[in-house]
């Protein structure tokens, strides 16, 4: 059995990947255990790009991939897979002897060590971003660490001539370099500033997203903590690939979905579900109700835009208690509102919308909140006035702006 390599985070007990493919390549593993890690290890790498390919993928085929949180997130995803590719691919060089695989594993290790910086960096611009939403702002993040990027890249370039960050053996096997803890004290400084963020920022951050971004830093960091103690385990991007996929799951897919300013479906979302239920809606009757905020113009004039926000936050919450948890709600854009609901007789249409009128009536003008709130509202029965959904829209949106003429031509007489 070939001597333990010199590493300060290397256990007696534990193989190294290097201590792994020598073993296998001599033939001096035993047969139901090396060769079998060996392969699982690749096996996990496979899984991860595998699993984020499709989140990317999916990112991409939504078509919301000019949004910039979702622009950020594709981004980290689309590094990540490319780390797991390079570092999978220094697995399969390490230890292959002749110049070729030498040169192509301190090339693999150069290029590793380089882009492993900037899902950190990119991580804190996404959490920036769901904090603030300013778009200008979470740019400039990307200069306040320009200086750990420039230096771990010169780090990275000249190892191969001064071995301080890492260097290959004469048996081509990498090894970590004195320098090293300065690219792990990087990686993890830019997880624990992650961290500080979410929890100094925690009333900024619904509950049920809190936990989820608390999740992302913790587990690449423990996996990063294990990789770095037992020293060839890899823990430490394929634990960033589950944290992704926690954050994709419960933040991103509602994102891509969801209003960030009113927590309603979006546009998007509401055309598909629509599209669905019309080709499955046999022998049912719909009703879609499409709503236009009266004087929206006048409360950002007037008021400012934080004021309209507001307004579009209180209409989204009248929308949620007038109407049922199996109705659909969307913002459609702007100051518009649509809503999909099942209905049983066409007579019911007239009290659904006094109902809606009758709820709004029930938040008068206060002192937080200087400005009435009422909907112009234009309705269409479905499949009855049509089963394309487009023209649908058409019939309800042009009900609605009859509605808002017939107001404002009152507002002039008046």
């Amino acid at each position: 059995m070939p001597a333990k390599l010199n590493c300060r985070h290397f256990l007696p007990i534990t193989y190294s990947r290097y201590d792994i493919i020598y073993l296998i390549k001599h033939k001096k593993f035993v047969k139901s255990g090396g060769n079998m890690q060996f392969f699982q290890f690749m096996q996990v790498y496979i899984v991860s790009i595998g699993l984020l390919t499709v989140i990317l993928l999916k990112i991409l085929h939504e078509r919301d991939y000019a949004h910039f949180q979702n622009k950020l997130f594709a981004i980290i995803v689309a590094i990540t897979i490319n780390v797991l590719i390079v570092e999978a691919l220094g697995w399969r060089l390490d230890g292959i002897a002749g110049s070729t695989a030498r040169l192509l594993l301190i090339l693999d290790t150069v290029i590793l060590m380089i882009i492993t910086l900037y899902p950190g960096i990119l991580w804190i611009m996404y959490l920036h971003y769901q904090l603030h939403h300013n778009k200008k702002r979470t740019k400039k993040i990307w200069l306040w660490f320009s200086p750990a990027i420039v230096y771990i890249t010169i780090l990275s370039l000249t190892a191969p001539v001064n071995g301080l960050l890492f260097y290959v053996d004469e048996m081509n096997r990498y090894h970590r370099g004195s320098w090293y803890w300065q690219a792990e004290l990087l990686y993890f400084g830019f997880f624990l500033i992650g961290l500080m963020m979410i929890v100094f920022n925690k009333k900024k951050i619904p509950k049920s997203d809190f936990y989820t971004l608390i999740t992302f830093p913790l587990i690449p960091f423990i996996g990063t903590l294990i990789q770095m103690l037992f020293y060839g385990m890899a823990l430490a991007w394929n634990s960033v690939s589950i944290s992704l996929l926690i954050i994709y799951i419960n933040i991103q897919s509602r994102a891509i979905n969801s209003d960030y300013l009113t927590g309603l479906y979006n546009r998007r979302r509401f055309e598909n579900y629509f599209e669905d239920i019309s080709r499955i809606a046999f022998n049912r009757k719909f009703l879609l109700l499409m709503l236009d905020v009266d004087n929206f113009k006048r409360i950002n004039d007037k008021w400012g835009h934080r004021m309209g926000d507001r307004a579009l936050e209180k209409c989204a919450l009248i929308l949620k208690k007038c109407f049922h948890n199996d109705d659909f709600i969307a913002r459609y854009g702007g100051d518009e509102f649509v809503v999909l609901l099942e209905i049983k007789n066409e007579e019911d249409i007239e009290a659904i919308i006094r109902r809606l009128k009758s709820m709004t009536a029930k938040y008068p003008p206060t002192e937080n909140q200087p400005f009435e709130i009422s909907f112009s509202i234009g309705h269409a029965l479905y499949p009855k006035e049509s089963a394309d959904p487009k023209k649908l829209f058409q019939i309800a949106d042009s009900r609605m702006y009859e509605e808002k003429r017939k107001l404002y031509l009152r507002i002039k007489e008046n």
